[in-house]
């Protein structure tokens, strides 16, 4: 299995999961803010952590956009996934990860299945991001980078 075809299954859990918008807008805001997170993350853990985070919601746009939802699709459909891959395995060998970066992602995925409110729904925010709920739990990716 593919890490793409590995990710598309994790978010697709938590969109089926949480009831998630199906909304592309709202999964194209959601890579900005991620894509912002990763520049202004001041720890190499931090850094790896929100470079997941992108490349979680960089899936979930694939889901949720029908031309780019098929796993099996083109080059072409998946050359936004495979960039945010490229872009984000760089920042993690600059953070000196030692392990890999399905892992990384696995946590980040088990932190964001830890989100509902105390009702055991989700908790969203106006325009339709979940938020963490009191249950959330996050990722520990400290033993992921050398030197922490």
């Amino acid at each position: 299995m593919t890490f793409r075809t590995h990710a598309i299954e994790k978010v697709r859990e938590f969109i089926e999961a949480f009831d998630c918008p199906h909304d592309p807008v709202l999964w194209k805001n959601l890579m900005v803010e991620e894509a912002n997170e990763v520049i202004l993350a001041e720890t190499a853990v931090d850094r790896l952590k929100e470079c997941m985070d992108f490349m979680y919601v960089c899936a979930g746009y694939q889901i949720v956009t029908p031309m780019l939802a098929d796993i099996e699709g083109t080059a072409e459909e998946h050359a936004l996934f495979d960039w945010a891959i490229d872009v984000v395995t760089q920042v993690v060998v600059s953070v000196g990860s030692q392990a890999n970066i399905v892992e990384a992602f696995d946590r980040v995925h088990a932190s964001n299945m830890s989100k509902l409110g105390e009702d055991g729904k989700p908790v969203r925010r106006a325009d339709g991001k979940t938020l963490k709920g009191p249950n959330y739990a996050p990722p520990n990716l400290d033993d992921l980078v050398t030197g922490v």
